[in-house]
């Protein structure tokens, strides 16, 4: 048998896989994609921002968009809805920092909002963003919305509220005094009252009010009505809530002016104006048609005051036999019954007459604070509500917001939720800066963790040689839930204080100071110490714990969330990195969290030992848990 010559079997020849893919074909796609993936993280948050404040701009032009807290200075019923002037604090948003007024309005029956359209000569927008509503005020036929220089009147259109500029003035060059929010409307027209004050004019006790008819421009006046002798005020200054009437003593009077203790509360309806007036505890009450508390086309009265009304007898009044402690919050009137809210000193709980024609309900209705379950830094106010024989109270407080709680016979129903608690000035300063870092941060943040994780588990190998041991490498995905979770640990302390001091801080109060021309350098001392102390604060905290976690690192090579993600921070030789390599890769995030941690997150994608910048520094890597491997003959 003859021998052959057996050849050995014919392989084909391949080139090995680059040094940590598994594929030459495979790494050209990965590097492709992570390519790609680089130039949407980057250019997309800048679309997105642009996209949103493209959508602002539109919203802001098209309607209201009511994101900051409510206010209500005067509310009047209309129709079915509720008409609410506010003063909008806002604190960043569209436009920057600066107060805002606004025209917000509800249905009374279920708490749904309205649109207000800003489309009438396109003019609406610019005023009130310049100046706070003072006040609105409704019958059934109109609204008028007041400010320091406007009066605009909405009507009701198919779909919502139109709002349109009638008449312009200047409220704050018109002589002494503010506008308060209490007004009412006098033969359609809107009236202001301006000042409040009782004096004694020939021996005998006199109400003297200041008005402003807006009709065309601003028609200052001067009324005074005669009041029962029991209402003689006391002998004090004239001071205390910076009303100075003008007045012109007749010779040898001695006159007596009351401001300190006079609180005035008017309404109207249809032809009747309605007043309540409280002095030192007590309290009368009365109404009158439209043409004897104000005339139509009467002379502007000059500085000395006299009643010029038709019906001015001290009889007219009404002396309501009310606990001393009560202060009239406001008159509700309607075609069957007139309600008085009275509140206490305190504030603490509400007390709701009624008068009908049997005259006036000997018990009032009774409504606490905790009834309507507001706090007690929180306001109260009380409107009609949809029907005769109802009102709502509004509250609004940092806890639950704006809310309306309807009083139908007697009976106080389940609170209506008309905007959260976020809508608060400093609970929406902060959760703006919560939504904006950590809602869309963590999106972002997701992403650039979850894609690259997936591409490589796709096109590379995680089982890397080191110093002659197999390791696996860490995945990004699991760093960046560590480095999320560490930041979270030692960031909640001094978020939560922040938080607790920007829920307290009185923002109106602050933004009116800076708003201030007449600011003095020992108040901008004060604010500049203030944010160099906290600042200083927050620097040394965050310097500590940065070093802290530094030397838990570099000990132990894992942190909290190191360990919830079993990884660790390790030399290339697999030892401890030491406290002061840990320094130098946790400083270098600076450079890799740029654009969104995408330079550290493409160097990890692209280095054979998936090493950022700062571990190309600090010659270390991040490995899954890593624990050398013993012969079982070693002891």
């Amino acid at each position: 048998m003859s021998s052959s010559q057996i050849l050995p079997e014919t392989v084909p020849y391949s080139d090995p896989p680059p040094l940590g893919y598994r594929s030459e074909q495979g790494r050209k796609v990965y590097i492709g994609l992570m390519i790609a993936f680089a130039i949407v993280t980057v250019a997309g948050p800048f679309a997105i921002q642009f996209f949103e404040q493209f959508r602002m701009q539109r919203q802001f032009e098209k309607g209201f968009t009511i994101v900051r807290s409510f206010k209500p200075e005067l509310s009047a019923r209309w129709g079915d809805f509720l008409v609410v002037g506010t003063e909008d604090q806002y604190v960043g948003g569209v436009g920057g920092v600066g107060v805002r007024g606004s025209l917000v309005a509800f249905s009374l029956k279920d708490g749904s909002g309205v649109k207000l359209p800003m489309e009438a000569n396109g003019e609406i927008a610019r005023p009130l963003a310049d100046s706070a509503a003072l006040a609105v005020l409704a019958n059934d036929q109109q609204v008028y919305l007041i400010t320091i220089d406007a009066l605009y009147r909405a009507e009701k259109i198919q779909g919502g509220i139109s709002v349109e500029r009638e008449t312009q003035f200047d409220m704050a060059a018109s002589g002494p005094g503010e506008v308060q929010s209490d007004a009412i409307l006098i033969r359609g027209r809107p009236v202001c009252r301006s000042s409040t004050s009782i004096l004694l004019l020939e021996g005998k006790p006199t109400l003297l009010l200041g008005l402003r008819r807006i009709d065309g421009g601003l028609d200052s006046r001067g009324i005074g009505l005669n009041l029962p002798e029991f209402m003689t005020p006391a002998n004090e200054p004239s001071t205390g809530n910076g009303e100075e009437p003008v007045i012109v003593a007749p010779p040898g009077e001695d006159l007596v002016v009351s401001t300190n203790n006079l609180h005035v509360k008017t309404a109207s309806l249809g032809t009747k104006v309605y007043l309540i007036v409280t002095e030192g505890g007590k309290t009368v009450y009365r109404s009158m048609e439209a043409d004897e508390f104000l005339r139509p086309n009467e002379p502007v009265d000059d500085l000395a005051p006299k009643p010029q009304p038709a019906t001015n007898d001290p009889a007219d009044w009404e002396t309501l036999d009310f606990p001393a402690d009560l202060l009239p919050l406001t008159i509700l009137p309607s075609s069957n019954v007139t309600r008085l809210v009275m509140r206490d000193v305190n504030g603490q709980f509400y007390s709701v007459y009624e008068r009908t024609a049997e005259g006036w309900s000997a018990e009032p209705r009774l409504v606490t604070r905790a009834d309507l379950e507001v706090n007690a830094d929180g306001e109260v106010f009380a409107v009609p509500g949809a029907s005769d024989d109802t009102i709502v109270f509004i509250t609004n407080d940092v806890a639950h917001g704006l809310r309306m709680h309807p009083l139908i016979n007697g009976e106080l129903q389940k609170p209506i939720k008309l905007a959260g608690w976020a809508a608060q000035p400093a609970v929406a300063y902060y959760l703006g800066i919560i939504q904006w870092n950590m809602i869309f941060g963590f999106s972002v943040l997701i992403f650039i963790g979850l894609v690259p994780t997936i591409l490589m588990a796709m096109f590379r190998t995680n089982q890397l040689e080191l110093s002659d041991q197999t390791v696996e490498m860490a995945s990004i995905l699991r760093r960046g839930i560590a480095r999320t979770f560490d930041f979270m640990i030692f960031s909640i302390p001094p978020y939560a204080l922040a938080g607790y001091y920007i829920y307290q801080m009185d923002w109106s109060a602050v933004i009116g100071t800076f708003q201030n021309g007449n600011m003095v350098e020992k108040e901008l001392t004060q604010w500049a110490i203030w944010a160099l102390v906290v600042g200083l604060g927050y620097f040394s905290y965050f310097l500590i714990v940065f070093l802290m976690y530094c030397w838990v690192e570099g000990t132990w090579g894992t942190t909290p969330g190191k360990f919830l993600c079993r990884i660790e921070t390790l030399r290339t030789t697999l030892r401890p990195c030491g406290f002061f390599r840990s320094i130098l890769r946790n400083a270098a995030i600076l450079i890799d969290g740029f654009f969104n941690y995408v330079v550290g997150v493409m160097l990890i994608g692209l280095q054979y030992k998936w090493q950022r910048v700062g571990d190309l520094l600090a010659d270390t890597v991040v490995v899954r848990t890593y624990r050398p491997q013993h012969n079982s003959d070693e002891i």
